[in-house]
């Protein structure tokens, strides 16, 4: 038996890649799908582009996500679950560079 969920709350995603990333580096989250059918969409963009992102699934319930930040700024992640925004969706993570940052330091 197949349940669909339409109740967006229930499907949730946590990690370090929803809040923060670094520059040309891999970057993940989770999402926890608490073993619903459905339909998952993630799609991660910065002002200039759509970024690619890998979803890899680890059990029946939990999702991995990587993506690999192309520009410095801020990335907007969005996660649907059947169309629909799950819990604190989109997420916004600032993505930097920290050679660069330090470099502007030095000559500051």
């Amino acid at each position: 038996m197949k349940i669909m969920v339409t109740n967006t709350r229930v499907i949730t995603a946590y990690g370090d890649g929803l809040h923060h990333g670094l520059y040309d580096k891999l970057t993940t989250f989770m999402i926890d799908t608490k073993n619903m059918q459905g339909d998952l969409k993630i799609r991660i963009e910065n002002s200039n582009s759509i970024i690619k992102n890998t979803l890899e699934k680890i059990n029946e319930s939990l999702y991995k996500v990587t993506y690999i930040p192309i520009e410095v700024g801020f990335v907007n992640i969005n996660i649907k679950w059947n169309g629909k925004d799950i819990i604190n969706s989109p997420f916004k993570a600032i993505i930097t560079n920290p050679g660069r940052f330090i470099h502007m330091i030095i000559y500051i």
